[in-house]
């Protein structure tokens, strides 16, 4: 969590931290939905895994705090279901969608290896983040 905000993160998963464990954590803030505003507190995900509820790809820029300076247009699925178990060991299950379901799958793909540069279709989407 320190490191997550000292980085201005959203999500941050344990290898990220040279930990090897499949556990990730994040956090959403503001994200609209139509006239509401979904805000979704710290939440530790272990051993997370996912079922595609809508196979609609959205693309949208992703950046990294293991990748600085660079972000990208990445396809994700529009709405997941998530189950995994929470920090106290207790299983948990729950749909998201839009940004939500984003920011959960880009730290989960850290969890196999994965960065979102893996993803990205169109390399010309590919920008810098600073300015030099």
């Amino acid at each position: 969590m320190e490191t997550m905000i000292e980085y201005h993160g959203t999500g941050l998963a344990a290898p990220q931290v040279s930990t090897g464990l499949r556990v990730l954590l994040y956090e959403v803030h503001g994200e609209k939905r139509g006239k509401d505003v979904l805000e979704v507190p710290a939440t530790l995900l272990v051993n997370p895994s996912f079922e595609v509820l809508d196979a609609t790809e959205e693309e949208a820029f992703e950046a990294c705090l293991s990748v600085p300076f660079l972000a990208a247009k990445v396809p994700r699925p529009k709405k997941i279901r998530v189950n995994a178990f929470d920090a106290s060991g207790k299983q948990v299950s729950f749909v998201a969608e839009d940004f939500h379901a984003r920011v959960v799958l880009h730290e989960s793909d850290h969890l196999d290896g994965v960065v979102y540069l893996d993803r990205v279709r169109d390399r010309t989407s590919i920008r810098y983040t600073v300015d030099f």
